[in-house]
């Protein structure tokens, strides 16, 4: 096949995450929300990289039934377009022996009944490489968007192999931090290496901002809010820190919104608030409702690596924001505090509290973010692969 002359009637998407459970505003689902304005969109669910563990008490057992209930979903349309199934992957070496076979047959069947016939994959989970006989001749984007193979409990040899394989198979490699993207220096595969980060809903989070809705189930707490919207993942955030900063600042309210694998006996000084995870729809409101953001990480090779959507939101919504460092945000100077201990990260929660911020900031903030918008982001990787030879077919058709 040439491939300068590629006309890709539809996108099949290796999620990094499950539709049905986790926040939609994840980079990969995202780009594909985008890509289905034109073109059909087959979601693939992420499949799990770790084994589970039935007796750990993590909450393995209700992953494992979620799963399982999205597997017998079937393909499911979520909107005009846009279809999310789950294959049948089992976890571990014997169990991607067993299910070889069946995923690419599964994910065939799929695309065909959506009218996908020529696909561009997007792959946003390495664990995706197992089936790379499915690519056949089509293009491939691979979405390096985390070290995967940092994450607790993986088999780091397999993921590195699996994201080393897609590196030399995929035509375009996206980064969306500074920090992954070092990788690829003096590389084989440097040449089709390009930065393309995180996008935000721009519109929605400024006008929330601008416009606090009420939110009923908090209006008895008091002010100031000094809100953390996101999941509280004992591998990403540091609980403690959460807990002397609310320790040494009673008079603050420390808002945490978003799914918690931590033990529900963890926060539970007066002035911890937390809702659990809300829809996407409502993140901003809630962003909205703070009047301080934080950013309270772990110190561990995930994070250096991580460029969080939260980020441009936050920026967006236009509140002080208050951060662990890590290193993109050398790339947002003077737009973050940014504390260097447990002890600074707290006293400057209290100065902000006390001071705000100038109104000028809140205009640097959200100039810094305001053209960063995910159809600009999909413009900026459907031209790379223009320049590569791939477009989407022009007679195609909503379904």
């Amino acid at each position: 096949m040439d491939k300068s002359k590629f006309d890709y009637d539809g996108v099949i998407v290796f999620g990094s995450a499950d539709w049905w459970v986790h926040n939609r505003g994840h980079y990969d689902m995202q780009f594909a929300k985008n890509f289905s304005q034109s073109v059909p969109v087959l979601y693939i669910n992420s499949t799990g990289m770790r084994m589970p563990s039935l007796i750990s008490g993590d909450g393995t057992l209700k992953r494992i039934s979620r799963k399982l209930k999205s597997l017998f979903k079937g393909c499911v349309k979520f909107y005009d377009n846009f279809f999310v199934a789950t294959p049948l992957a089992v976890p571990g070496k014997v169990g991607y022996f067993l299910t070889s076979w069946a995923v690419p047959i599964m994910i065939k069947i799929w695309a065909r009944s959506i009218g996908i016939k020529k696909p561009l994959f997007w792959v946003a989970s390495p664990m995706a490489y197992q089936w790379k006989a499915l690519f056949g001749n089509s293009p491939v984007v691979y979405q390096r968007t985390d070290f995967y193979e940092h994450f607790p409990e993986v088999d780091f040899e397999q993921i590195k192999s699996f994201d080393l394989g897609l590196k030399k198979r995929s035509d375009l490699v996206l980064y969306c931090s500074h920090y992954i993207m070092n990788e690829s220096i003096d590389t084989d595969y440097q040449s089709k290496c390009r930065f393309i980060d995180h996008g935000v809903d721009f519109e929605m989070f400024r006008s929330a901002g601008d416009s606090v809705k009420s939110l009923p189930e908090l209006a008895n707490i008091k002010r100031p809010i000094a809100g953390f919207i996101g999941a509280l993942e004992a591998d990403v955030v540091d609980a403690q820190l959460i807990i002397e900063t609310a320790k040494s600042n009673p008079e603050i309210t420390f808002l945490l919104v978003g799914k918690s694998t931590f033990d529900s006996r963890i926060f539970t000084l007066d002035n911890i608030v937390m809702t659990g995870q809300v829809d996407y729809p409502q993140v901003p409101a809630y962003m909205a409702y703070c009047d301080i953001l934080l950013m309270p990480w772990n110190d561990n090779e995930w994070i250096k690596a991580c460029n969080p959507i939260k980020l441009k939101e936050y920026l967006a919504i236009g509140r002080p924001i208050v951060s662990s460092y890590f290193p993109e945000l050398d790339y947002y100077e003077e737009l973050v505090f940014i504390p260097d201990s447990h002890k600074s990260f707290s006293e400057l929660v209290r100065e902000v509290s006390i001071n705000g911020f100038p109104p000028s900031l809140n205009e640097k903030m959200r100039a810094r973010v305001s053209s960063h918008t995910w159809t600009n982001k999909l413009d900026q990787a459907e031209k790379e692969l223009s320049m590569l030879g791939y477009v989407k077919c022009s007679n195609n058709e909503k379904i």
